[in-house]
């Protein structure tokens, strides 16, 4: 009886001229031209070994399962883009690949070894293995490297040894992805170790009988073509023998989705696809049926034997065991103590004063993150200043049209502050003696003390400035008799010295740096010099210093109850998915005991009415909605045609 994984031809692996090509390689998937570089020979990190000699037990001719043109420079590398149409290009930047990959751990002789020697010491042999992503498509590809139980077998595992865990690169600085922390990088995977020593795990340095590229996980990768893609680790630099189970980046990413075993298994369906069938790469008007062990049966299936290969297709640790169904009772402990949605003015100061008392605190924002040199330079590169999803504009400015008026609002790690024109005013005393709060408390004497904390924070000062409509209005005012109407506004910004930058000047430099305003009027288009005091540089960095974690780009979908409980007693489980300019999206769920909603009147209000309507939150008052209001500032656009 013929193997299965003998079962591939070399008329079944993509063709080497589409491999190196990927401008040919994405013209035959139909996805029109793109901007592509060349591959630089520095790409290549290991040069030893090549041409490496096949192996004849996983290169017979026999007819093979899948025989269209495959190709594979479609690489799911998120360190550098969620985009596989990138990370070819983007990688070409990354001038760190590692050098030295680490053995370690539950071992009797742990060694250091130089990527380049590992292919002189266990020599290259090149076979050709089915690789099945995830995301259910495809490919078959001649990859180059040996055994990883070779490499085991020099530390000399000990006897306590149960499982082997991966660890790749980190290096944000180079690798763009691992500047966001949604992901908890670095990139960890994790087998057992008899998985390990599996004599199809293969420890990978080329490919197509050349060294491995820069964006197929240079100098060595692992791949272990009976799981998933995912596990295939890329870009290694340290190898871990321990005695329990290593927690993987998507383990603690999806913990719903992707488990430790992520055996190939037509049976068990992802969360939100069929695994049944998979697309070629090549072929995206047609699918082949799934193999169990991606066809690699008679070589892995005793690993296995009496193992629900349903269940332990996403065995996880214990603290991370939860289901994600919606009306599932959820007894296990909470990811953090609070949540907070939104991180404008309200988010900030909950997350920073919570985080201050040492709860566990995590924020969610729908916007990304920004830094000074992000900020547009023109409000007319519209995809990097406004916020309309819709367009694939993903900046930070939001424009709400409503019955007779536009609003302004911020969408981004710091909300508001991003785009208001940093303007900090008191609320004059007669406010207090509304109706609606007047009795609450005695905000005469209270509120004085608050007010000088925030300004603080804020870094709030007189404008030392005037401009010229600043003197229009001064002369309009005394014209009409009301001279003592203008005031100087008290501002958010560090004057200083233009363009100077200096220690923190407001809380004893444990704050960040800030640079004096050099009066060029970007306030609300983002401050490109670090003068502006909007959130990022007081609330929320101290409250990610006390600990809090910020997740941007990320959407409340759905807040319930845990455990069914209407009143929340028991916390609450927040449903999110992360969303990216190129359309990618992960869904993932928190829990917690407390949810503090603060995304503005334009984020939480909607979704309030949201969760009352569909039943998560039934409880919540009929009067929502009602008396709504924003920050009541008004932008009025005066025309003057014989203007100084």
């Amino acid at each position: 009886m013929k193997k299965q994984y003998n079962q591939l031809r070399e008329n079944n692996v993509t063709p080497e001229k589409h491999f190196w090509n990927r401008r040919s390689f994405i013209q035959a998937m139909g996805l029109g031209s793109i901007s592509l570089l060349p591959l630089p020979k520095s790409a290549l990190a290991v040069q030893a070994g090549f041409p490496s000699e096949k192996n004849p037990d996983y290169n017979d001719s026999f007819d093979g399962l899948t025989k269209e043109e495959l190709v594979t420079n479609y690489n799911n590398f998120y360190e550098f883009s969620t985009d596989k149409k990138e990370v070819a290009e983007i990688v070409q930047d990354w001038n760190h690949p590692p050098k030295t990959l680490e053995v370690s751990g539950l071992v009797h002789q742990p060694q250091s070894f130089y990527a380049e020697e590992l292919a002189k010491i266990f020599g290259l042999e090149q076979r050709i293995y089915r690789f099945r992503c995830v995301e259910a498509w495809s490919m078959v590809v001649p990859w180059d490297g040996f055994p990883l139980r070779k490499l085991l077998d020099r530390v000399k595992p000990m006897g306590s040894a149960k499982y082997v865990k991966f660890t790749s690169f980190l290096d944000p600085e180079s690798a763009p992805g691992q500047q966001r922390d949604y992901y908890p990088w670095p990139y960890i995977e994790g087998l057992r170790l008899d998985e390990a020593m599996n004599d199809l795990t293969l420890l990978v340095g080329g490919v197509y009988g050349k060294p491995l590229p820069k964006q197929n996980g240079s100098p060595w990768r692992l791949i272990v073509p009976w799981k998933y893609g995912f596990k295939s680790i890329k870009s290694i630099v340290r190898i871990e023998l321990t005695d329990t189970m290593p927690t993987s980046l998507w383990m603690a990413a999806g913990p719903s989705e992707y488990g430790f075993y992520a055996n190939v298994n037509p049976e068990v369906d992802h969360p939100r696809w069929s695994q049944k069938r998979e697309r070629p790469l090549g072929n995206w008007f047609g699918k082949i049926d799934t193999l169990m062990f991606n066809g690699y049966t008679d070589q892995v299936a005793h690993l296995y034997q009496g193992m629900d290969l349903k269940r332990f297709y996403r065995i996880l640790p214990s603290f991370l065991q939860f289901s994600v169904s919606r009306t599932a009772s959820m007894k296990e402990s909470h990811d953090y103590d609070f949540i907070v949605i939104g991180s404008g003015f309200g988010g900030s100061v909950s997350a920073c004063r919570l985080s201050e008392k040492g709860y566990k605190v995590a924020v969610l924002e729908m916007g990304k993150r920004w830094k000074p040199e992000d900020f547009p330079k023109t409000n007319w590169n519209l995809k990097r200043y406004f916020w309309a999803p819709l367009f694939r504009c993903f900046g930070f400015f939001r424009l709400s049209l409503f019955g007779h008026a536009w609003v302004l609002s911020g969408v981004g790690v710091g909300g508001g502050s991003l785009v208001y024109a940093n303007v900090l005013l008191e609320t004059e005393a007669k406010v207090w003696q509304d109706p609606a709060w007047k009795d609450l408390e005695d905000w005469k004497s209270v509120m004085p003390s608050f007010y000088q904390r925030a300004r603080t924070m804020l870094g709030a000062e007189e404008n030392p400035h005037l401009g010229p409509a600043d003197r229009m209005l001064k002369e309009s005012a005394e014209a009409e008799k009301l001279g003592d109407s203008f005031k100087k506004t008290t501002v958010g910004v560090y004057f200083g010295n233009p363009g100077e930058t200096v220690s923190d000047p407001y809380l004893g430099g444990k704050g960040p740096d800030r640079t004096g305003c050099k009066l060029c009027g970007g306030c609300m288009m983002g401050c490109r010099h670090g003068a502006k005091n909007s959130l990022d540089f007081n609330y929320l960095y101290f409250a990610e210093k006390q600990g809090a974690r910020i997740f941007p780009d990320t959407e409340v979908l759905d807040v319930q109850p845990l455990q069914a409980n209407p009143e929340g007693k028991k916390g609450y489980q927040i449903f999110c998915r992360e969303n990216t300019p190129n359309g990618t999206q992960v869904e993932r769920s928190f829990k917690a005991m407390g949810v503090v909603f603060s995304a503005g009147v334009l984020g939480t209000l909607p979704l309030l009415l949201k969760l009352r309507q569909n039943g998560s939150l039934p409880n919540l008052s009929a009067r929502l909605g009602d008396q709504t209001r924003t920050n009541s500032e008004s932008l009025i656009g005066i025309r003057c045609d014989d203007a100084p």
